[in-house]
């Protein structure tokens, strides 16, 4: 049976990609935070990047492959914050990840 908790300590990055199946890192962000998750098809994604209020700030399109997919969120012209990124796609709907600004 796998543990949860399994010896070697889990980080709270390990824990947000369990719950949201997407983390951003380096969470606080200075100028670009990289959006991560695992798709088991192609599918048409589109991002947002939006303040704590919903105002949507950035809105990205493309194409998630299968397996490991990556996406770069410039963010350094934003200001010091707390951040919501709304992913959505036709496999999983939305998918909200929190993301901190330095």
């Amino acid at each position: 049976m796998h543990h949860l908790f399994a010896s070697g300590g889990v980080t709270e990055e390990d824990v947000q990609t369990r719950v949201s199946g997407i983390n951003v890192y380096p969470n606080p962000a200075n100028h670009t935070a990289v959006v991560r998750f695992n798709s088991s098809k192609v599918s048409d994604y589109k991002l947002e990047l939006t303040d704590v209020s919903g105002k949507v700030l950035l809105n990205k399109t493309g194409k998630m492959l299968t397996g490991e997919n990556k996406i770069k969120v410039d963010v350094s012209k934003y200001a010091p914050g707390i951040y919501m990124i709304n992913l959505m796609d036709g496999e999983h709907g939305r998918r909200m990840v929190k993301m901190q600004k330095e």
